[in-house]
C-alpha cells in the first residue's frame, strides 16, 4: 500500500535536511574564523617569533547529519606547554572560546536559529560544559600518552 504525495514528502525532507547541514557547517565555519581571529590576537603568551600566532587554525574537522565539529588548534611542538602548563598561565586557546561563548551562541544563532541551537545545548547543558568535557577529556588522553611514554 502506498500513501499518495509520500514520495514527495520525503524527498522534501531529505532536501531540508541537506540544506540545515550546510547551513550548520557555514555557521561553524564563521565560529571557526572568528575564533582563529580572536586566539590570533588575544593570546597571553609572548610573541617573540610569531609561529605560534601564525600557527593558530579554526576549521570544521566534520560535518555530517548528525555532528558538525570545529577544531581550534595551534601548530608548533611547544603550544601543548603554553596551553596546559603552569595551571594555564600562557592558555590560548581555551581560555578564548569561553571568554567568546556569547559571541560564539550568537554566530549559532544567527545562522541557525534559537531553535536549533536551543535543541543542541539541551542534549549538553551549555557550550561551555561541552568545551569543559571536551578538555577534560584532552588532558585525560596526553596524561594516559604521557604514562605510556608516547609524544
Amino acid at each position: 500500500m502506498s500513501v499518495e504525495g509520500a514520495d514527495t514528502v520525503i524527498g522534501n525532507l531529505a532536501k531540508w535536511i541537506e540544506e540545515r547541514q550546510k547551513l550548520a557547517e557555514l555557521a561553524m565555519n564563521e565560529v571557526m574564523a572568528a575564533l582563529e581571529g580572536w586566539a590570533k590576537s588575544e593570546h597571553a603568551y609572548t610573541d617573540r617569533t610569531a609561529n605560534t600566532t601564525n600557527s593558530i587554525r579554526g576549521e570544521v574537522a566534520e560535518a555530517t547529519a548528525e555532528i558538525v565539529r570545529g577544531v581550534l588548534s595551534a601548530g608548533m611542538d611547544y603550544d601543548i606547554f603554553l596551553e596546559l602548563a603552569h595551571d594555564g598561565k600562557w592558555a590560548f586557546l581555551w581560555p578564548v572560546i569561553i571568554r567568546h561563548e556569547q559571541d560564539i551562541l550568537n554566530i549559532l544563532r544567527s545562522r541557525l536559529g534559537n531553535d536549533a541551537v536551543g535543541a543542541s545545548l539541551s542534549r549538553s547543558g551549555s557550550l561551555a560544559k561541552s568545551f569543559a568535557d571536551a578538555k577534560t577529556n584532552f588532558r585525560n588522553d596526553r596524561a594516559r600518552a604521557a604514562a605510556h611514554g608516547a609524544d
